[in-house]
Formats: structure tokens, sequence, C-alpha cells
């Protein structure tokens, strides 16, 4: 997060959406291994993927409310705020239910199967 932030903050002073590029960047190269994660049969590749995908989440964690506060005025900033963790816990809170009705219902013979496919559209 250190890195991500440094370099955010460098894009930033470069052009205006610098600190979202990287945010961007971060989930973009991020999903890649959250798709693997459901994917790999391999406890190997799984625990790499995992990683990877840590690394990345990082990346769009360190500047969330730097970008956030980059495109709204400072007299909105806490009402915004207070709507984004909305938001994300809400997400949060929904997905588990989600990812159980998938694996209970999916179209695979066994639970973990279907987890396995629905795990790459949770995040």
């Amino acid at each position: 997060m250190p890195v991500a932030g440094w370099l955010a903050t460098g894009w930033r002073a470069a052009y205006r959406g610098g600190r979202m590029a990287v945010q961007a960047g971060g989930l973009i190269v991020g999903s890649v291994f959250v798709f693997l994660v459901g994917r790999t049969s391999s406890v190997t590749t799984l625990v790499l993927a995992m990683t990877v995908f840590g690394l990345c989440k990082g990346f769009y964690d360190s500047g969330i409310f730097a970008s956030l506060y980059d495109s709204v005025e400072p007299r909105a900033r806490g009402t915004v705020s207070g709507l984004m963790n909305t938001v994300g816990w809400a997400g949060g809170a929904l997905g588990p239910l989600f990812v159980g009705l998938a694996s209970k219902y999916g179209g695979k013979p066994t639970a973990v199967e279907n987890m396995s496919d629905a795990m790459p559209f949770a995040d």
C-alpha cells in the first residue's frame, strides 16, 4: 500500500485522474487473479493467486478516500464518505448470501464446484 500510495500521489501530480488510474490498474490486474482463485485446482496456484490479488487490492485501497476527496468538494466529503462506506459494506454483507445461493443452486454436481464457479464473480 505505501508503494501504491506513493505512485498514486505522483501520478495525481502529473494529471488529475492519476490516483484513479492506479486504483483501476489494481482492479483490472486483480480481477485476473480473482478469476484464477475460482478456477484453479492447484493449491500452489491458489495461494499465489490469492497473494497477488491481495497486493492488487492494496493498489485499490491505498487511494480510495484520496480519490474521493480529489473529486468532491470539502463540504460534501463526510456525506459522500458515509455513502461510500454504506454501499461497500452492503455489498460485502450480501456477497456471502449470493455465493451461498449459487453454491446450492448452481449447475454443477457439488456445492464446492458451484462455489468455485461463483467466486470469480463475487468481487
